[in-house]
């Protein structure tokens, strides 16, 4: 009974076959269609005809080398990839593929043995699906992976690796290399307590920050690191957990910049800082100081002393006379404290003005004059009645005219012989001043 069965399934496996070619046939996202021993197309379906652009009245019958790019075809490919699949069976692999307008598709290509009951070979049933758009997208996700490690690589400035799950560094970029001193090939897979002081190291502070990076998403501080020469630097260190896309922990992204120039760059605005603070109090002592010494030295005061000198004695007429030139002369060191002043706060404007330089001479030589006899020291002064030039506040002198002033000493005790500016101690030799163009005091 059951041969009988056996009998009556030719025509139920005609249908099966029948069946088969339909779903075949309509199956539009893979290329599926058999190939005869040597490679000749015996089969075409809706899905081969899409993706590669032929009809079957175009393909039936050509090698199936029409569909591989020429290197390959003289690289033997195709011969290849038959001889695979008869020794082994089955024969997979992706790569590009061509189309009949000439374009290029990567695919993935599994190329099957048929053989009958005989174990005769009848031929092979190829099966392509283009992966294009796959392939893209891998090759634009290679390049920004690429462009970002280009990136990550070539920062100078900050130390940016990657950690594993148990805190072993398992990038490095140039940046770390530098601030560190560790070449890629002495840290890549050692510990990241490496770059702690031996303190933190003891407190267990590379797992903790590990642990906190976990608890908390991201660690973020400051503090002490070593490097690789034992030195020690301050950085700010940023911390991240790093989660594949099913929430899996990968590792660790750490960001460490060294804060030695920036904290060295703090120091010294604070130092220029406190330097402004104290100019601006000194010119503002200078302003106050100055203001409140030159009160009670009025012009009224001065005249008031000057109209009682001649009705004095004589010996307190002396004594008059050099109080109000000692006066005068606090009065101009009091003016120019506040030139100074005006100078600093950018207020005081130099106007040239015509000036009289033997004047000027008459009015330091007076003003030495007990200096110069303390000293034993005669000053001589020869020159025109007028010689005039250029003057301003800062008393600098442009004119011309013959003018000549010597010191000599005096003979007395040599105790009492004591060298006057520009006089050399002892030496009668007299010394002489002279102007140039550009004022200058010297001896000649």
């Amino acid at each position: 009974m059951p041969e009988q069965n056996s009998r009556t399934r030719p025509g139920h496996a005609a249908l099966d076959e029948e069946l088969a070619r339909l779903l075949i046939e309509s199956i539009d996202d893979y290329a599926i269609f058999m190939l005869d021993p040597s490679g000749h197309v015996a089969s075409w379906n809706s899905g081969a005809e899409r993706i590669k652009g032929y009809s079957p009245g175009e393909i039936l019958g050509r090698h199936f080398s029409l569909f591989y790019p020429p290197g390959e075809i003289v690289a033997g490919k195709c011969e290849h990839a038959l001889r695979c699949a008869t020794e082994q069976g089955r024969f997979a692999e992706e790569g590009w593929r061509i189309r009949k307008n000439g374009e290029r598709f990567w695919a993935s290509v599994t190329l099957t043995a048929m053989r009958d009951a005989t174990g005769r070979l009848r031929g092979f049933a190829k099966v392509t699906k283009e992966l294009t758009e796959r392939r893209q997208a891998e090759e634009q996700l290679r390049r920004s992976e690429e462009q970002f490690r280009l990136l990550v690589s070539g920062v100078k400035d900050y130390a940016i690796f990657m950690m594993d799950t148990e805190g072993r560094v398992l990038t490095w970029n140039e940046g770390a290399a530098n601030i560190t001193g560790y070449t890629a090939k002495e840290i890549v897979g050692e510990p990241v307590a490496l770059l702690y002081p031996p303190g933190d190291v003891a407190r267990e502070k590379p797992s903790q920050d590990i642990e906190t990076a976990k608890r908390e998403g991201r660690l973020e501080e400051e503090g002490w690191r070593l490097r690789k020469d034992g030195t020690t630097y301050q950085a700010r260190v940023t911390l991240s957990p790093v989660y594949d896309a099913t929430g899996a922990l990968l590792g660790f992204a750490k960001v460490t910049r060294d804060l030695t120039e920036s904290k060295r760059a703090e120091d010294e605005r604070v130092r220029l800082a406190q330097a402004q603070e104290a100019i601006r109090m000194r010119d503002e002592f200078l302003s106050i100081a100055s203001h409140e010494l030159k009160t009670p030295l009025t012009a009224l005061q001065l005249q008031s002393l000057r109209e009682r000198l001649d009705s004095v004695e004589p010996r307190a007429h002396a004594k008059l006379e050099r109080a109000v030139h000692s006066t005068e002369r606090l009065s101009d060191l009091i003016e120019k404290l506040l030139d100074v002043s005006r100078l600093s706060s950018g207020q005081l404007t130099l106007n040239l003005e015509r000036f009289d330089l033997l004047a000027a001479v008459n009015d330091v030589t007076e003003s030495l004059r007990e200096a110069a006899s303390n000293a034993s020291c005669v000053v001589h002064i020869q020159g025109a009645q007028s010689i005039e030039g250029n003057w301003d506040r800062l008393r600098r002198f442009r004119g011309r005219g013959p003018m000549r002033a010597s010191s000599s000493p005096t003979r007395g005790p040599a105790s009492r012989r004591r060298p006057f500016p520009g006089c050399s101690a002892g030496s009668s030799a007299p010394r002489r001043y002279a102007t140039t163009a550009d004022w200058a005091w010297g001896c000649t």
